[in-house]
């Protein structure tokens, strides 16, 4: 008997639990994703390259990749979050995302981690502190009415 989760389709790979008869395509989900997750930040390089700017250098591996998964619990490095899919497909908020901790290094062991993309988004180039600092604002101003006209409440 085959086993069927009822939201299989819309769970991201890493999410597809260990169960008896999910092993092998969860082990190949999750090594298609972090061999997808490497090729993209590669591409992204080659693309900086052409227009002649500075290119991070990726050396992390598939292995790597599933170590951090590992340790983690297959959640956010951040969040604690499990990663899931929802409304926003492949590249929601809530899919894995190779983050650099120094965003000006290289792709390394040392200087990434797994997070939820969104996270990875609300950082962009800044540091962590940055993006706590934003986090916590939105949470103070989640039940404010939006204020007019994109400008800041006084």
């Amino acid at each position: 008997m085959r086993f069927e989760h009822p939201k299989l389709k819309s769970y991201h790979p890493v999410l597809f639990g260990p169960g008896p008869d999910l092993r092998g395509p969860y082990k190949a989900r999750l090594m298609d994703w972090c061999r997808s997750a490497i090729a993209l930040a590669k591409r992204r390089g080659d693309k900086k390259l052409a227009k002649g700017k500075r290119a991070a250098t990726v050396t992390l591996t598939v292995e790597q990749l599933l170590a951090k998964l590992n340790a983690s619990g297959n959640r956010c490095a951040l969040t604690g979050l499990e990663f899931w899919t929802d409304d926003g497909g492949s590249y929601g908020p809530t899919c894995p995302s190779i983050d650099r901790i120094n965003p000006k290094g290289d792709y390394t062991d040392p200087n990434t981690r797994i997070t939820l993309l969104g996270v990875n988004s609300l950082r962009g180039e800044g540091s962590d502190e940055d993006m706590y600092r934003i986090a916590e604002a939105l949470i103070q101003h989640r039940d404010r009415p939006p204020s007019g006209a994109g400008r800041p409440p006084s």
